[in-house]
């Protein structure tokens, strides 16, 4: 994806909203070098925002919102601004790191979805996206939210289920062994599944893996 992706005869906005003043400002010059926008306001409060999308709400306004605000999140504002003009359009910065997390924010569907961490490329194809009206999320929060999606799908049967309240407990083989009345080299061959199945090497990773899924 190169600048000249970002040629488009579309006299947009671009608004963003950061309440870290140095982010927000750099990423407005970022904006601005690309030449895509008519103009590029960073502002690092709500209330001003908001007035600023209230006074243009008939332009087309691409609007960068930060979704770690000072004392909330941009979930409400995602509401306010869609419900202020169907030209806006919406992409969400973050750093976050939470799969279910960011599953939410999906679930209010923003046209754009990028890390803070994201590199020019992936910030002009977002943009190139959107502005073809369709919607697009960075590998990395995709990455985030697949990987929370492999955790859950992987299965344990009921047996392994019931050995994993034992292997919480600090039982060792011989111990659950005898609490389940089964052989022991039945334990370690149940252990050794959920292991492989977890891509886990020992007995301390798998339990971790599995207080991840709330299983402990």
């Amino acid at each position: 994806m190169t600048l000249s992706a970002l040629n488009s005869s579309e006299n947009s906005r671009a608004v963003i909203l950061d309440d870290h003043r140095i982010f927000g400002d750099a990423f407005s010059m970022l904006l601005e070098k690309l030449n895509r926008f008519k103009s590029v306001h960073p502002f690092n409060n709500e209330k001003d925002f908001l007035n600023f999308v209230r006074s243009y709400r008939n332009d087309s306004l691409f609007l960068f919102i930060d979704f770690y605000l000072k004392d909330q999140n941009a979930l409400s504002i995602i509401n306010t601004v869609k419900k202020l003009s169907k030209n806006n359009k919406i992409i969400v910065i973050s750093s976050l790191t939470n799969p279910q997390l960011a599953k939410t924010i999906l679930g209010y569907e923003p046209h754009g979805f990028i890390s803070k961490s994201s590199s020019l490329d992936i910030i002009i194809k977002c943009i190139c996206t959107v502005s073809e009206r369709k919607n697009y999320t960075c590998p990395e929060i995709k990455n985030i939210i697949q990987s929370y999606q492999e955790l859950n799908e992987i299965p344990f049967t009921k047996k392994e289920l019931y050995l994993l309240h034992y292997f919480s407990q600090g039982l060792t083989i011989d111990q659950t062994a005898e609490k389940a009345f089964l052989s022991r080299h039945t334990i370690i061959a149940h252990r050794r599944k959920m292991m492989e199945k977890t891509n886990t090497r020992s007995i301390t990773e798998l339990l971790a893996f599995c207080r991840k899924l709330d299983l402990l």
